[in-house]
């Protein structure tokens, strides 16, 4: 049987491996995070909007009957 080498990186270099992805790891959620309050706002200005349509509407109607 062949036997197969494996490069095994250095603790320090594991740790900074491992750094790495943390703070990336942290990166995608705190922009996941500010997606989730974006889409919210979004969602509140697109609730406004239509309540304001909508009132706009109802005044001219009454306005014009």
């Amino acid at each position: 049987m062949n036997s197969v080498g494996a490069f095994v990186p250095s603790y320090e270099e594991q740790q900074k491996i491992g750094s790495f992805f943390k703070q990336l790891d942290d990166t995608i959620a705190l922009h996941q995070c500010k997606l989730d309050l974006l889409k919210e706002q979004k969602k509140g200005f697109l609730q406004k909007m239509f309540v304001l349509r909508v009132r706009d509407k109802s005044l001219k109607t009454t306005f014009i009957s």
